[in-house]
């Protein structure tokens, strides 16, 4: 009798450890599937902030091309309006000669 005493009090205690396992089994898997999730969050984010990159790199670049563009054209309108005050200057004279 004794050793069925033992023997049920060894199957109990083992099927508490088997309980106990189970749970933090449970648990890790809950605990590596939300790591996972957070992991493919963040992969995403890297991937978003990548495309943000890229597409702020274009904008400058087009950006800098604008500007040097504009730089241009206000060096030819410059040069233009010159040219105007030195054929009025040259007109001016001419009309004084005659």
């Amino acid at each position: 009798m004794r050793c069925a005493a033992a023997l049920v009090r060894t199957v109990t205690l083992l099927q508490q450890r088997l309980r106990a396992a189970e749970q933090a089994r449970d648990r890790t898997a809950e605990q590596l599937f939300s790591a996972m999730r957070a992991a493919d969050a963040q992969q995403q984010d890297v991937r978003a902030a990548q495309d943000l990159k890229k597409g702020f790199e274009d904008m400058r670049r087009r950006c800098d091309m604008a500007l040097e563009l504009l730089g241009e054209r206000n060096e030819r309108i410059e040069q233009l309006e010159e040219d105007i005050r030195d054929m009025r200057q040259i007109f001016h004279a001419q009309l004084e000669v005659r």
